[in-house]
């Protein structure tokens, strides 16, 4: 199951986890998660927005770069909150494009 609840020893859902892949050009890998939308708002700079609904605080997601030749690159995360995050691929010099994957935790 690409998103859900994960639940106390009550049986009582508390946590929201979001996972997905994002293409280069911004667009949502197929097949690869749901729960979120997905837009290039620049090189190398990339809005993973939480659908239909958001966490009930600021979550923590975690992402990595995708593909063959992405040895050189990186992802950083620069803006986080409980509809969405902001992050940037780059390679040593400045931000490029770059397919990536990502899960987010958080309170549901």
């Amino acid at each position: 199951m690409p998103f859900g609840f994960l639940k106390n020893s009550r049986g009582e859902e508390e946590h929201l986890h979001i996972y997905g892949g994002v293409n280069a050009d911004g667009t949502q890998m197929e097949g690869v998660g749901e729960g979120f939308t997905s837009e290039k708002t620049g090189t190398g700079t990339y809005k993973i927005t939480f659908t239909p609904s958001s966490f009930a605080s600021k979550p923590a997601p975690v992402c990595t770069v995708d593909g063959q030749g992405t040895f050189d690159k990186s992802i950083s995360i620069i803006e986080i909150t409980k509809e969405y995050f902001t992050c940037i691929t780059s390679n040593a010099t400045a931000p490029v494009d770059c397919a990536f994957t990502f899960i987010a935790f958080g309170d549901a």
